[in-house]
């Protein structure tokens, strides 16, 4: 990232600089968007409001990085931040206590779970070699983790929401950055909790004002009428000769500032990468030449062009260390310098406090959260160049990287260093690591990770890893992927996504992996009220699941069917049957409130309120006591309390 003293070139950011100072001159809007490409300084523009306005005037800030998409408990932790102590320090007690509620019991549903696995036999096919699959109850473990996880988001928002009132009464800003992440792979509604929540405070505190980074502006509709919005154009040809020139202790040449400009398109990040590139050429000895850089355009695109030359030009300077961590460095998520020493082929000399600090002052690399990373234009750009050259050392690579993360893993319980660790060994074995890969997908769905979810999902998919799955596994990732499209209300890309799965089930002779894809299928349509094509969805994976002899699934699929059926209260209860025969408690008492609920919209409060009862029972019976008292809430909204 940019130096906060480099960002006085930037003379096409004093609109921007302009629209910030002035944001408490008026009540309305308080809110402002930047927006621009990637790589065009956003991330910049706010570390230089926080170092030139916020630090020396008093201004009370926090930053927000949604990098890695929108975290509840994180959002909520920052914004503590700007209570004075002794608010700070209630919030944190309620906080610590509704964190320990949340863990245990969510361990006590994960060994509820883990006690009860479940049989299935499949007969194979001609072709196929499948036997046996043993299921363990995921259905119902999903549903009581998101349940749990809202249930602990909505106790961190409820210790927060009283101490707003507290707010210093200066002037107080809250940076959202990478807002784009977060809107990208976060539902509306979770984005719609986090303006709500912005505007309470904003209602406590009315000097306090949202500045957000983001490649697009705000989806959100209510937050659109609170903001006003400034585009971070692309360099003129003027501004970049003025960065240019300010930037190098080495005057540019006119026609290489022009070249510069030619390529770079007054991009900022790449135009100071082609700056990075000059100083580096004149130390060398090999100073860059508009004809090289015409010629670099005819072949590549101007990001593609620049790192590659970069590394280059950095083997001119002899520095093999930085020469590989250019070269292979992108392969990691994120690093500081323990795991990029450890990714660093054998025989090259590790990276030294003072080669650290020089890598990661180039333009291609950002701070993150948790330390460092490569921005993500130069990551695809280096990953697909490494992906097309069949080079042995990025394998060796991905084992250096997975073993340091394994033991690291297991020295601190870090779970950041198991996800590295997984990723990793994703690129070196897909099928073999398919199993320990799918459980993480599904608890990434569970805690409502979906930035991680939907990078699990990538790494399987992408050509390398894909062709190395059997067809089986091929099927569960489609399938996969379509439970994500459905989380974010892409029903049609879901419905494509499960139509593969199908396809590939078939072909295999899996009728678990089918009728599971077939009740997914009848979930969507469900969803969009077309009740003929879910009926018949959810009949084809009702004979499918009987087949198999799950009775799990279609304990689930008579759940489903139930409100639509000519006698419900009689499927109602032969899914309830289901659950007590193979001891799940949990779908039992899932079943009940799903009956209750069918009972009030038949405006049968007292039948409805008894269910809740059973419903309630049971979950304190397997001591998921949040869920017990949200059916305790329920009844007493039924019986007026």
């Amino acid at each position: 990232m940019m130096a906060h003293t480099q960002l006085q070139h930037f003379t096409d950011r004093e609109t921007q600089i302009a629209a910030f100072d002035s944001l408490w001159e008026r009540d309305s809007p308080w809110v402002i968007v930047f927006t621009g490409v990637s790589g065009n300084g956003k991330s910049t523009l706010i570390d230089w409001f926080i170092a030139r306005r916020c630090e020396p005037e008093n201004i009370h800030y926090t930053k927000i990085d949604l990098f890695s998409g929108l975290k509840p408990a994180y959002v909520l932790d920052r914004l503590s931040d700007l209570l004075p102590a002794a608010a700070t320090t209630r919030y944190r007690a309620g906080r610590d206590a509704a964190t320990h509620n949340y863990h245990q019991a969510r361990q006590q549903l994960l060994q509820a779970v883990a006690a009860r696995p479940i049989q299935a036999i499949q007969q194979a096919n001609d072709h196929s070699q499948i036997s046996q699959a043993e299921i363990h109850i995921q259905t119902g473990q999903a549903q009581a983790q998101e349940e749990l996880t809202q249930i602990y988001h909505d106790q961190l928002t409820a210790a927060l929401r009283p101490e707003l009132r507290h707010l210093n009464s200066g002037r107080t800003v809250v940076f959202l950055d990478t807002y784009e992440r977060a809107q990208e792979s976060n539902p509306e509604e979770e984005m719609a909790w986090l303006w709500s929540l912005l505007a309470e405070a904003h209602v406590a505190h009315p000097n306090l004002r949202v500045v957000v980074g983001s490649r697009v502006d705000v989806a959100y509709q209510p937050a659109r009428a609170w903001r006003t919005r400034q585009p971070l154009e692309a360099f003129s040809r003027e501004d970049s000769d003025k960065f240019l020139t300010a930037w190098s202790q080495w005057e540019i040449p006119l026609d290489l500032r022009a070249a510069i400009f030619n390529l770079a398109q007054g991009h900022p990040m790449l135009t100071e990468m082609a700056a990075q590139l000059w100083d580096d050429g004149q130390k060398a000895g090999r100073p860059l030449t508009p004809a090289e850089l015409q010629a670099g355009l005819e072949h590549r695109s101007a990001e593609e062009w620049l790192y590659g030359r970069m590394i280059t030009r950095l083997e001119e300077l002899g520095d093999t260390r930085l020469v590989a961590t250019a070269r292979y460095g992108p392969l990691l998520r994120e690093f500081n310098l323990r795991s990029l020493n450890a990714l660093l082929p054998e025989g090259i000399d590790r990276l030294d406090d003072a080669a650290f600090h020089r890598f990661t002052g180039y333009a291609f690399v950002k701070p993150t959260p948790a330390g460092w990373a490569f921005h993500e234009l130069m990551c695809d750009v280096q990953r697909a160049y490494l992906s097309r050259q069949d080079d042995p050392e990025v394998e060796a690579c991905h084992r250096r990287a997975a073993a340091f993360f394994w033991e690291r893993a297991k020295a601190t319980s870090d779970p950041e260093a198991a996800r590295n660790a997984l990723y990793h060994t994703c690129f070196l074995d897909p099928a073999g690591t398919f199993n320990d890969w799918q459980d993480e997908a599904f608890h990434a769905q569970l805690a409502g990770d979906r930035d991680w979810w939907d990078e699990l999902l990538g790494v399987m998919e992408a050509p390398s890893q894909h062709r190395r799955l059997d067809q089986s596994q091929k099927g569960s990732l489609a399938r996969r992927r379509g439970m994500w499209f459905v989380r974010h209300y892409q029903m049609d890309a879901a419905l494509q996504s499960y139509a593969q799965a199908l396809e590939l089930f078939r072909q295999v002779g899996d009728r678990l992996g089918e009728a599971n894809t077939r009740k997914a299928i009848g979930d969507v349509h469900n969803f969009r009220k077309e009740l003929d094509d879910a009926l018949a969805s959810y009949a084809q994976a009702l004979e499918l699941f009987r087949q198999v002899g799950s009775r799990l699934g279609e304990a689930n699929t008579l759940l489903a069917v139930a409100p639509f059926s000519e006698n419900p209260e009689e499927v109602f209860g032969i899914a309830s049957s289901l659950c007590e025969a193979i001891g799940d408690q949990y779908s039992l008492a899932r079943g009940l409130y799903y009956y209750a609920q069918f009972l009030i919209a038949q405006g049968q409060t007292d039948k409805a309120i008894a269910a809740l009862e059973q419903c309630r029972d049971k979950f304190m019976a397997i001591h998921l006591t949040d869920l017990a008292a949200a059916a305790q809430q329920a009844i007493n909204e039924l019986s007026g309390q």
